[in-house]
């Protein structure tokens, strides 16, 4: 599927899509021990994998320190 990065300019926070004709899902990872705030431009259709147990339908997310989620888009 066709790889595009987003929010290149947060330095500790990594955040790509991964699309095919079928799905488009958001990664976003926080890589170190420090709460990050970002805002995802995208409308969120569906957790589909976290390391903490929240949902994500907002698009003003704070993230925890080394919290990473998929979301479906």
């Amino acid at each position: 599927g066709k790889f595009i990065a987003h929010q290149e300019n947060k330095e500790n926070v990594f955040i790509y899509s991964r699309e095919t004709n079928e799905k488009k899902v958001l990664v976003v990872t926080n890589m170190r021990g420090n709460i990050e705030n970002i805002t995802i431009p995208f409308e969120i259709k569906k957790t589909l994998l976290s390391n903490y147990k929240k949902e994500y339908n907002d698009s003003n997310i704070t993230l925890e320190p080394y919290e990473a989620f998929v979301v479906e888009i």
